[in-house]
């Protein structure tokens, strides 16, 4: 009987939803069968014994927590305890406890291999997975900036098969980017900012891919913010039907920064200190919010005595290094070095 009743267990698991209800048919069957012989037989030989202690006494037994407060004395009594305790109940739980350690390893497994839903809000979504040294190199720059400091981020990848890494807050979805169920399972509808990365630095037909995922993203989730790595200028064009907020041409931007510091020395350290976070001061952007319009270079001025250096105004996507004559206004974005990023109201109330 016992091994009939274990050799059913293993075959019913795997099928789980017809062994969950087999199992919990069994444990109700043995705790209601257990508690009616305990409480027939044994009612003379425990004295004042209740409906309730007879349940009480299949639990315990069934669990094997087994307190010891209540026995079976009677032949009867323990007949029904060897039957519905040790043959059903015991095997029965067994075979519960096992579905459920199976069904914990299953979710645990399918987590680390991208498969499940993140359990995220506000996050950051970076796609692609270009090589372990440079998306942890993004990462780390990701925990540095104060206002995402709590942030979770999800990578997203077909590449690989699970993170080869283990990251405080970083969560992995296994799947194409170009498929809508994959950012079903990234959470996209509840993110803040996606960024699309190259699929490899050396393959400028990337950029392709990168400008179709840019695609499906807008089309899922047309009010998140998405930033695009274009490795050659020249694909420019692929992202002119997209409404990409921000397009970081990779390769221009090294090429630029190596002729520049091959002709005046010292150039590539500013860049690297300023886009470096765990460096003190660096490079923040605040946007201006509603309000009467200010003066840019007044206004830079002012902020230098605080130790706020501007750089530059973007505005309508163009960067303005020359602040003379130029007034800001609601919608543009002020850029400036400084020990960390300010709130419009904390900039304003500085410049003034």
């Amino acid at each position: 009987m016992l091994f009939w009743v274990t050799r059913s267990f293993r075959n019913f698991r795997k099928r789980r939803g017809a062994s969950l209800a087999l199992i919990l048919l069994l444990v109700l069957a043995a705790l209601l069968g257990n508690s009616a012989c305990f409480y027939f037989f044994e009612a003379q030989a425990h004295e004042g014994l209740t409906w309730l202690d007879a349940v009480w006494y299949s639990i315990v037994s069934i669990s094997t927590i087994g307190y010891g407060d209540y026995f079976p004395q009677t032949t009867g009594g323990r007949l029904g305890a060897f039957f519905f305790i040790i043959l059903v109940g015991l095997s029965a739980f067994s075979g519960m406890l096992g579905l459920l350690v199976d069904w914990m390893v299953e979710m645990s497994q399918r987590e680390l291999m991208g498969l499940s839903t993140v359990p995220c809000r506000n996050h950051v979504i970076l796609v692609n997975f270009p090589g372990q040294a440079r998306v942890r190199q993004i990462l780390e720059e990701l925990r540095l900036d104060e206002g995402r400091l709590r942030r979770d981020v999800v990578i997203v990848s077909e590449r690989i098969e699970r993170l080869p890494f283990a990251l405080d807050n970083v969560f992995f979805v296994h799947g194409s980017p170009l498929q809508e169920e994959t950012f079903r399972r990234a959470r996209l509808d509840q993110a803040s900012v996606a960024l699309v990365l190259c699929t490899d630095p050396a393959d400028l037909t990337s950029d392709g891919v990168v400008a179709s995922v840019v695609t499906m993203i807008e089309h899922l989730r047309p009010d998140i913010k998405t930033v695009a790595e274009c490795l050659d200028e020249r694909h420019r064009v692929l992202f002119e039907s997209t409404s990409c907020d921000s397009i970081v041409y990779s390769n221009r931007v090294v090429n630029h920064l190596l002729v520049q510091e091959t002709c005046q020395s010292g150039v590539a350290c500013l860049v690297e200190k300023l886009t470096d976070q765990a460096d003190g001061d660096s490079l923040f952007c605040t946007a201006v919010e509603q309000g009467p319009e200010r003066d840019a270079l007044t206004f830079a001025c002012a902020l230098l005595a605080q130790d706020l250096n501007v750089m530059g105004v973007t505005r309508d996507g163009v960067t303005h290094t020359r602040l003379k004559s130029l007034r800001l206004r609601e919608g543009d974005e002020v850029l400036y070095v400084g020990a960390r990023r300010y709130a419009w109201e904390e900039m304003a109330a500085l410049g003034a």
